[in-house]
């Protein structure tokens, strides 16, 4: 549903909170910026507020995304580091298993 540029503009005026406010005044008989309940203004009022916690929530979705894109990039890092770390492991291994061979020979060939 379309809304009226006008109420838009009053509600931004007077800001999200303060319609909510107003809102639910008007469950007790002050109808106020939310208008009365059930109207034609107070369904705008309300699609005006479903639009703000719609953006909240979108936001909210796009930075837990943001977030979870991060944390692949860090898993993702340490996979690397760890690879290269077992790969200088095993060549340290290796190499040692290496230089004791040599030594075994010097030692049984005198």
């Amino acid at each position: 549903m379309a809304l009226d540029p006008h109420i838009v503009d009053r509600l931004e005026a007077a800001g999200e909170e303060a319609v909510r406010s107003d809102v639910l005044r008007g469950l007790t008989g002050n109808p106020g910026l939310g208008g009365t309940p059930g109207s034609e203004y107070n369904n705008a009022v309300l699609a005006w507020l479903k639009s703000k916690d719609d953006a909240r929530a979108e936001a909210s979705s796009t930075r837990k995304e943001d977030r979870e894109k991060e944390t692949l990039s860090i898993a993702r890092k340490a996979l690397r580091n760890s690879d290269r770390a077992t790969w200088i492991a095993t060549s340290a291994i290796v190499l040692s298993i290496i230089m004791a061979i040599q030594k075994l020979i010097e030692w049984f060939s005198k």
